[in-house]
């Protein structure tokens, strides 16, 4: 049986948290006129990976750990009920932290209400246990997860037009679709990530063998590649839509990301000769800021964001903006290391390249 941990989905992680990083400090502390620059472009493209990589490695971990459990004698009915806590810990977490934020930077009702990645991840995962749970076979579960993503990718152009949000209270509506000022993320489509996670965490549950992981990662990057170039061509089509914003909006853009995240799995597996062992920082690293990548991006946000870095923002230059985003990500990387050690003597043990912390969204990988 292979080791419980999957060291590449921990790599994973810590490339979403470099990406999270780079997307905060470059909305934040660069200059309006530098966000002209074609090269800004593609900074806030790569940006765009960030949510959808924790998104879909929450789902991943969450039904992994649940079929885990129940292949270990877990019974269905406490499995379910610990993946569906297990969501709301996460959503608990989220309004916490917007008390955090009003409290630290000041606020209103409104920005206490606010609806950001950690409020859709956690009733995404909420969903995503209870889908899962209602398949006997891992065949199913993974059938009910896929259709479930596809359901929420299809109607997220018509939930953007319809009618019916309009009367619900604003901080509600905001977890339907957009509402100025109070939705950064939505349910429609985001949660689709978690649930197309989910669907990519079962086959991965059970890797006996070096044999059988070799297998499950051939038949990811095979499906990935697939739905990433079926959604790439279905771009080039008309759509079928009254109304639909590829960038935002398009079940095409979504089956693309998803096929790209699904592929992002073997591709960092691949990487497992130059990124583990003793003699690869890179590796030890990576690992670090992804079993800690709840803790960077609680602090992180509010250092962008908050009014302890009023005087950085919008300052920079775009090169200046580089450099000042490869200072401050060795900045988290010490504050992950500090409150590494801190917990290891409080603890009365471990080591500084332990994996302690626990990752955003992560039940077990």
């Amino acid at each position: 049986m292979l080791s419980r941990r999957l060291p590449y989905i921990d790599w994973l992680r810590g490339i979403g948290v470099l990406i999270m990083i780079e997307a905060h400090v470059f909305d934040a502390w660069m200059r309006l006129p530098d966000h002209l620059l074609p090269s800004f472009n593609y900074a806030r493209i790569l940006a765009g990976w960030a949510a959808p990589v924790f998104l879909f490695l929450a789902g991943l971990s969450l039904v992994m750990a649940m079929s885990r459990q129940l292949t270990n004698g877990g019974e269905a009915r406490a499995v379910a009920r610990a993946g569906l806590r297990r969501g709301w810990k996460i959503f608990g977490l989220a309004l916490l932290f917007r008390v955090q934020s009003v409290l630290a930077s000041g606020g209103t009702l409104r920005t206490l209400l606010k609806v950001d990645i950690l409020n859709v991840m956690g009733l995404a995962m909420v969903a995503a246990a209870a889908v899962s749970s209602l398949g006997r076979t891992a065949w199913r579960k993974g059938a009910l997860l896929a259709a479930a993503a596809a359901a929420v990718a299809v109607v997220t152009p018509l939930v953007r037009l319809a009618g019916w949000p309009a009367p619900l209270p604003d901080a509600l509506e905001a977890y339907i679709r957009p509402v100025a000022g109070r939705a950064t993320f939505t349910l429609f489509p985001w949660a689709g990530f978690v649930l197309v996670g989910g669907a990519a965490g079962l086959p991965m549950a059970h890797l006996a063998d070096s044999a059988r992981e070799r297998r499950v990662m051939t038949w990811l990057a095979g499906v990935g590649a697939g739905a990433a170039a079926l959604g790439f061509g279905l771009s080039y089509l008309p759509s079928p839509y009254p109304d639909s914003e590829f960038w935002t909006s398009s079940p095409a853009f979504f089956l693309l990301r998803c096929g790209v995240l699904l592929a992002a799995v073997p591709g960092t597996w691949a990487l497992t000769p130059v990124l583990a062992g003793t003699g690869a920082p890179a590796g030890r690293w990576l690992t670090r800021l992804g079993t800690s990548s709840l803790f960077s991006y609680w602090i992180h946000v509010e250092i962008v964001y908050g009014m302890v870095s009023n005087p950085l923002h919008k300052r920079f230059s775009f090169n200046q903006t580089v450099l000042v985003y490869g200072i401050f990500v060795l900045a988290v990387y010490g504050m992950v290391l500090l409150k590494d050690n801190l917990l290891a003597r409080w603890s009365g043990g471990g080591d500084w390249f332990g994996t302690r912390a626990e990752p955003l969204s992560q039940v077990s990988s």
